[in-house]
């Protein structure tokens, strides 16, 4: 689709966009992370980038439980965080948060089981 796209074959671009939103349901599923930085950089795949957007929303574990989401890069995190309509509680959105964080500064002192931590450090 990113061949697509850079020969300006816009035309074949919607088709492919149209056919994997009503025919592939579980792509979505295999790699988020990767779907989502990707539809995220090319711009005509408005209406894929929305699709995969309300998915994620509605079922929010298919990226916060995903091998790859420490991965995710920070602006494609805060779109997904500032939407209205994120189907997860707050206290699991500050879980995730954290564990985001705490794998891009890789920080060797600080356990990363945020049930282990105390006041004292």
């Amino acid at each position: 689709m990113l061949v697509f796209d850079e020969l300006m074959l816009e035309k074949l671009t919607k088709l492919t966009e149209d056919l994997i939103v009503k025919n592939q349901q579980q792509f979505l599923q295999n790699d988020p992370v990767g779907i989502l930085q990707i539809i995220h950089y090319c711009k005509p795949l408005v209406n894929l980038q929305e699709y995969c957007l309300d998915k994620i929303c509605s079922e929010p574990e298919i990226l916060f439980n995903s091998e790859k989401f420490t991965q995710l890069s920070a602006p494609l995190l805060e779109i997904i965080l500032k939407r209205d309509d994120l189907a997860l509680d707050e206290i699991k959105i500050w879980e995730n948060l954290i564990k985001w964080g705490l794998a891009q500064e890789q920080a060797p002192n600080v356990n990363k089981d945020v049930s282990k931590w105390n006041q004292d450090g």
